[in-house]
């Protein structure tokens, strides 16, 4: 599990990259406390926080740790699902 400044924009990449490479697509929505979503804001510049939710939602939740997901019910969750063979291309911040 990743420590230290950024620690929740890795933990971010992890579930997505995660999803995808298990579920070969990108999630819809990312299911997560609103302690990380504040801490989104804080770390990413006002514009990459727009693009980040014009391409994800983050929905406020207590009960899922950080599950990402799609309309068809595919989801992971970061640090309670294995973590699949991430591909190469499979790259979030691309």
């Amino acid at each position: 599990m990743p420590n230290g400044h950024g620690r929740n924009l890795a933990r971010l990449m992890m579930a997505l990259e995660g999803f995808r490479a298990l579920h070969g697509h990108w999630p819809a929505r990312l299911r997560l406390e609103q302690g990380y979503i504040d801490d989104f804001q804080n770390l990413l510049t006002d514009k990459g926080y727009q693009q980040l939710i014009s391409k994800l939602s983050l929905v406020p939740d207590s009960l899922n740790g950080m599950r990402a997901e799609d309309d068809q019910g595919n989801s992971f969750t970061y640090g309670a699902d294995p973590s699949p063979e991430t591909p190469s291309d499979a790259k979030p911040y691309d």
